[in-house]
């Protein structure tokens, strides 16, 4: 397995390298005489080995850290819990076109670059920023337990000031691209737009609603847009209407199916063949799913018949 030396502390290299100088001159100078009469190959053990000890403390003024590849086994097993009720055998006749639309994207049924990139893209950036407005948010928490416990807070303030310039930074990125909506929608071009404004220093709990509010209206205002988009497309494809009809005469249990084992996006065909990988059915209880088990999960997960990933702890 391939590991990589990182460092946590790579400013401080410099300080690293006078030390390092500083120890092999300390050791060249200081030693020869304590070691004059001590036979060899003491003699030049000895200070090798205070050596060894002073340049290992050097080097961890830069914190270096291995790191390396989780294995399959070390990453942990798949858990699939399907329903296995009787309402998994329903067609849902209500779901819209912008619906059957995405469904049928995250399926793979849909040729790429039909829908709409740039909302698609949007939709994942605005999603990215809701880790960084937590971090902002566990920041200030942070800073304000430092303050009223008499702490230090040099570096609290320096967790804070870093996440907010990263939040402010993504939240900048997203309204540059205001221009590039402005024609296709006006409401999502606002809201752009608005998302780069000042957000007042009050109080942290102002401050994080102001915030989540934005980081909100946005995402509705960019999933009404995507379903704009998306109805249109499919009133005026064929191609993606009849990939949304089909889907829409199929049950739930044949969706899941699809989505577990279909060849375009199945999820477990997307895992490593060492992953371990385990169903269950749920109905009230929880029953392996094995091969050749006369159920309602059956269809669903064809993965017992065809991957064989189920073994005798799962009877």
């Amino acid at each position: 397995m391939l590991s990589s030396v990182l460092f946590h502390s790579p400013g401080l290299l410099p300080i690293a390298i006078v030390v390092l100088f500083a120890v092999v001159a300390a050791v060249l100078w200081l030693y020869p005489g304590q070691v004059r009469n001590v036979n060899p190959p003491w003699r030049w053990i000895i200070p090798g080995l205070r050596m060894a000890a002073l340049l290992a403390l050097a080097i961890s003024i830069i914190k270096p850290v291995v790191v390396r590849e989780k294995t399959s086994e070390e990453r942990g097993s798949v858990l699939i819990l399907v329903d296995r009720s009787k309402s998994m055998s329903v067609k849902d006749a209500g779901r819209t076109p912008a619906q059957l639309v995405a469904m049928a994207s995250g399926l793979g049924r849909l040729s790429s670059g039909l829908r709409d990139a740039g909302l698609v893209d949007l939709t994942a950036e605005i999603d990215s920023l809701r880790p960084l407005l937590s971090d902002v948010t566990r920041a200030r928490s942070e800073l304000d337990y430092a303050k009223l416990a008499g702490r230090d807070t040099d570096q609290p303030q320096k967790h804070l000031d870093e996440s907010h310039a990263a939040f402010t930074q993504a939240c900048q990125a997203l309204t540059s691209k205001a221009a590039t909506f402005s024609s296709q929608d006006a409401e999502l071009a606002r809201q752009l737009s608005a998302l780069g404004q000042p957000i007042e220093n009050g109080s942290r709990e102002a401050w994080t609603q102001n915030a989540q509010a934005r980081v909100d209206t946005l995402a509705s205002a960019v999933t009404a847009a995507r379903s704009v988009s998306d109805t249109k497309l499919y009133e005026t494809n064929p191609e993606v209407r009849q990939a949304c009809d089909e889907l829409s005469r199929l049950t739930r249990l044949a969706i899941v199916d699809e989505a577990l084992v279909g060849e375009k996006s199945g999820l477990i065909r997307a895992l490593d063949a060492k992953t371990p990988v385990f169903g269950f059915g749920i109905a009230g209880d929880a029953t392996p799913i094995r091969q050749g088990r006369r159920s309602p999960e059956r269809r669903a997960l064809r993965l017992c018949q065809q991957l064989d990933l189920y073994d005798s702890r799962c009877t």
